[in-house]
């Protein structure tokens, strides 16, 4: 009998917690006094019918019948994705997203050439949406066959170095041996740093044999010989190792890294990264854009260049290469040891894990929020909330939904178009969305009337209403500024400053004039009406005149106070 009770009273809270959520978003609708306000509330719409008489313009969709607001005159813009640009995925081995996931398809999809790798799509999408509310759009990611591979090693030659040589020639031997195993289409390319000079050596190439020459000869030459590395072209007045990964990264026409690869960075040193800023002597080296480097700077450009940057250090520098990577995207540590192949192998192993690891990206700015959802490949799982999928292979198609939410609209109109960049780390590839955020209204944008005469000329006539111009103020724009003072102090609408009501207690101030209560009350402070006059036979002016603000008006031959007197009476 108790359980009985306790689910009654669930029930009647719940009823009540609905109520209240309906009345509640119904009083968030009708509180707006603006079209454009009213359509950055969710399941709001704003009514534009001239002679409109219902509480407010903006109502709730589902509180309001369809009779409150005609269909014609209703404005309630609908969210839209369209899809502007759709390359089909490389290799696909299941069925692409459904048409019907979308509001606008393309009548047929862009062929992917033989030279072109597609792995993430749609490639550019336009979405229309208001805010606080959400939209969810489908992608998909494939894992690639031989996907191209780009691996640049490094070094670090300074003096604390030297006795680790012979493990920075061995890497090299390995690279260029062991690496080619996971892919075909594979490129080595390396460079070096000494205390305040980096040195590019050779750009990315298919030459393997050649890498792990030019590694052991530059090895040689700079530990075996006084001077530094001589080979390169690319000298920089720099100090230490950041230096060197920001010019890896960004000195593209040097390193010549490929648009549409998997591109990794290998650095190899023992040295202590240091991660205070430090200044550039050339600001436009490689135009990357600036005149200091940290590690937050490396992360960015890390980010921008879809670039794996791993760490291949001594043991006794794990432990601060570890903290480094935490704050640098997408990088991995690895230990420097001397059996140079299981450093390789550690490499090929690190490799494979970004390989087999799907995770998107996006440069939302504040306002908008963007979400993930995922089975990550379990086709009987349900769709989590996630943005990074494992155990990706070769052929695997990743779906992911994307939920966009724009929790409120910029107070700049030029912000209400963005354009964001959705992108799996690591991978060269970008989703585009031009972001369009419905926060204003077509009525308030073009059709509308300034100095309308629904405004008494001193505003302009917006989606109904008036919109006043700077001086003046009131729903029919009827107040102007040199009212304001008695707008806010009601003294003008007092027969006598010591009255404690305003306009005889029988009307309301507005601009300084009383505004009656009703049409038989008037005068300048509502203290005039038409029947309050001497009673004559139960009637007002013996009903032998008319009352005018507490005064008989006889008709003739009546007279007296309340015409109760004939002059034909002698």
């Amino acid at each position: 009998m108790e359980s009985n009770w306790k689910l009654v009273l669930l029930l009647w809270l719940g009823s009540i917690n609905a109520e209240f959520s309906d009345d509640w978003s119904k009083l968030q609708c009708t509180s707006q006094n603006t079209c454009r306000e009213c359509i950055q509330q969710p399941s709001c719409a704003w009514c534009t019918k001239p002679d409109f008489s219902g509480n407010s313009r903006c109502f709730h969709l589902i509180s309001e019948d369809s009779n409150y607001c005609p269909p014609e005159y209703s404005y309630n813009p609908d969210n839209m994705l369209m899809i502007l640009q759709y390359k089909s995925l490389s290799r696909p081995r299941v069925s692409p997203i459904p048409a019907e996931s979308y509001t606008h398809r393309p009548t047929s999809s862009s062929n992917t050439s033989l030279e072109e790798i597609v792995q993430f799509a749609p490639q550019r999408v336009n979405l229309k949406i208001r805010a606080r509310e959400r939209y969810t759009m489908h992608a998909q990611y494939i894992q690639v066959e031989e996907f191209p591979l780009d691996i640049y090693l490094l070094m670090d030659f300074s003096k604390s170095m030297e006795g680790n040589s012979e493990k920075l020639t061995r890497l090299a031997d390995s690279l260029a041996k062991v690496v080619p195993n996971i892919t075909t289409n594979l490129r080595l390319g390396f460079g070096s740093f000494a205390d305040r000079t980096f040195q590019h050596a050779m750009s990315l190439s298919t030459q393997t044999n050649q890498f792990s020459s030019l590694v052991k000869k530059a090895v040689t030459n700079n530990f075996n010989a006084s001077g530094s590395l001589k080979t390169g072209v690319l000298p920089v007045n720099s100090t230490a190792g950041l230096q060197a990964i920001m010019q890896a990264i960004v000195c593209k026409q040097y390193i010549s890294w490929r648009e549409n690869a998997r591109r990794v960075l290998i650095f190899a040193s023992n040295l202590e990264l240091q991660s205070d800023e430090i200044k550039f002597a050339n600001y436009d080296l490689c135009n990357w854009g600036g005149g200091s480097v940290n590690v937050a700077r490396i992360n960015e450009k890390v980010k921008q260049n879809s670039i794996n940057l791993l760490f291949a250090v001594t043991a006794d520098q794990m432990s601060n290469y570890k903290k480094v990577q935490d704050k640098i995207e997408g990088s991995y540590t690895v230990m420097l040891t001397p059996d140079s192949s299981n450093i390789v192998e550690m490499v090929k192993e690190e490799y494979n894990k970004m390989s087999a690891v799907i995770q998107l990206k996006d440069n939302s700015s504040d306002g908008i929020t963007i979400n993930y959802y995922s089975n990550c490949l379990d086709p009987s799982g349900e769709f989590k909330k996630t943005d990074r999928c494992e155990n990706v292979k070769v052929g695997d198609i990743v779906s992911f939904k994307i939920e966009v939410e724009v929790t409120r609209c910029p107070r700049d109109p030029e912000d209400w178009k963005q354009r964001l960049q959705i992108y799996p780390i690591g991978v060269n590839e970008t989703m585009y969305m031009d972001l369009e955020m419905l926060c204003s209204c077509q009525c308030e944008q073009k059709g509308y009337v300034e100095n309308a005469k629904e405004c008494m000329g001193a505003g302009t006539y917006k989606c109904g209403i008036c919109e006043c111009n700077r001086n003046h103020f009131g729903k029919h724009c009827e107040c102007s500024s040199e009212h304001m003072y008695n707008f806010m102090n009601t003294l003008s609408c007092k027969r006598d400053p010591e009255d404690t009501s305003v306009c005889s207690g029988r009307g309301i101030c507005i601009c300084g004039k009383c505004s009656c209560q009703r049409d038989t009350i008037y005068g300048k402070f509502c203290e005039c009406d038409n029947f309050s006059c001497p009673l004559s036979h139960g009637k007002i002016c013996g009903g032998r005149g008319t009352c005018d603000c507490g005064v008989c008006n006889c008709k003739s031959p009546w007279n007296g106070d309340a015409c109760e007197k004939s002059v034909l009476k002698s």
